[in-house]
């Protein structure tokens, strides 16, 4: 049965500078730099905007269907598949402010919504590590020998309705929300 976790703030709050590095600003903005000053308030917008969730299960390896198994993951005798989001919200802001012409909040607000994402997965990743042991990479379909188009099964299997994926692209919706596994050998 799929599992959901329901992240703390410092599991969504991204690194300063690995936002502002996505967002291709500078980290030695001085202190009165209006960039700044607008970056730091999307930042923290981002924080009251964000509703992470992450739903989760571990499958032993034979019940999964062979289209989800990257290669690399050859001898696993598990895996635990998520999918994570950080909610719509961010994105219906990101449209507000690009719709109204302010293109600077929105592509920060976008950048915010991107690392918080990763830092969601970086903290998952973490916990399961922790539970069990090495494991493989974190993978996501899109890449490697997985295409996204295998998001829609990937979800079926987890068998929510939190994140939703287009039947013939894998597109994800809400936009900022990812598929991800990893490989466990023992």
């Amino acid at each position: 049965m799929t599992a959901e976790f329901i992240p703390q703030i410092k599991d969504i709050m991204p690194l300063k500078k690995l936002y502002y590095n996505r967002a291709r600003i500078g980290r030695d903005l001085s202190p009165n730099d209006p960039v700044k000053k607008i970056a730091d308030e999307i930042y923290k917008e981002g924080l009251k905007l964000a509703k992470g969730i992450l739903y989760h299960h571990t499958f032993k390896i034979n019940d999964i269907p062979q289209e989800l198994i990257p290669a690399k993951f050859s001898g696993c005798r598990s895996i635990t598949m998520f999918a994570s989001t950080i909610g719509s919200e961010i994105t219906e802001r990101v449209e507000y402010y690009l719709n109204t012409e302010k293109i600077l909040q929105g592509t920060l607000l976008d950048s915010w919504g991107s690392e918080s994402l990763e830092m969601l997965n970086d903290s998952f990743d973490e916990i399961l590590r922790e539970k069990y042991g090495q494991g493989t990479i974190r993978f996501s379909p899109g890449y490697g020998d997985i295409p996204v188009s295998r998001n829609e099964l990937f979800l079926q299997l987890l068998k929510i309705s939190g994140v939703t994926s287009n039947k013939e692209t894998g597109i994800l919706n809400p936009i900022k929300s990812t598929t991800c596994m990893i490989g466990w050998h023992t």
